[in-house]
């Protein structure tokens, strides 16, 4: 095939495939209705922080109404924060999807740094590998809906961002790693994603001091948490969350690899 003629159906797919999937996420948007399960428990948690109501209490699972709350502090407190200044009704899922989609333009902005700094793609295509994510299923669906990925993803997206450009900003870098673990725990991705670019690239003096970094600022949360609510804070995030779902990816990708 003619590569000009390749390279205009790959922009033309990809533009119609955004398209769409913008409107999508803005039709959500537009809606104000639930579209998954988890934006309720969200904005619950929400409203919890609102109301002063404890995020991890012991109460929350032991008798009606059961809500867990499975994720970090960071985006429930940011989300509520957003909530207070739009001066949101309890059950309005606007705010929390405005936040969602900003978070979304987050991630893409690190998206496009990461391709023009350290992969060194040009102007064409890098706007294209921006472009490609708005098209895919899992961005159309969930991306402007209240949850927390997009907002972990973006954290951990800047934190990669920050670490690949070094000098002073890989101290930063920690940071907005913690604080992707503190969104959702499986965003710690990140962390060992550029942990083993080191380790194969041996640029262990870069490693230790993430590492330190990631080590220091996350026990020190782990720690003011755990003692706040009394462990219920442990429990609740890799108690019912994490661990479980953590060990079983390990075996299921286990058995896959036998």
């Amino acid at each position: 095939m003619n590569p000009t003629l390749l390279r205009a159906s790959v922009w033309a797919l990809t533009l119609v495939a955004a398209t769409v999937g913008v409107g999508s996420m803005l039709a959500l948007v537009a809606a104000n209705l639930p579209g998954d399960y988890v934006e309720g428990v969200v904005l619950s948690a929400q409203q919890d922080v609102r109301t002063g109501r404890a995020l991890y209490a012991e109460s929350n699972w032991s008798e009606p109404p059961y809500s867990i709350n499975l994720y970090g502090p960071v985006y429930y407190h940011l989300g509520a924060w957003t909530a207070g200044l739009m001066g949101a009704s309890p059950g309005d899922l606007l705010p929390g999807r405005l936040l969602s989609l900003a978070s979304l333009i987050l991630a893409l902005a690190a998206l496009w740094r990461l391709q023009r700094a350290v992969l060194d793609l040009d102007v064409a295509d890098a706007t294209l590998g921006v472009l490609l994510p708005l098209g895919a299923m899992p961005i159309v669906v969930f991306g402007a809906q209240y949850r927390v990925d997009v907002f972990g993803i973006a954290c951990g997206l800047w934190g990669l961002v920050l670490a690949a450009e070094g000098g002073r900003k890989l101290y930063l870098a920690p940071i907005l790693f913690v604080l992707a673990v503190y969104t959702k725990s499986t965003a710690i991705a990140a962390v060992f994603a550029v942990g083993l670019w080191w380790l194969l690239d041996r640029r262990f003096r870069e490693i230790l001091v993430v590492a330190a970094g990631c080590l220091v600022l996350g026990g020190i949360s782990l720690g003011t948490l755990a003692v706040i609510t009394d462990g219920d804070f442990v429990q609740s995030v890799f108690g019912f969350n994490a661990l479980p779902f953590s060990v079983g990816g390990f075996l299921a990708a286990t058995q896959q690899g036998l």
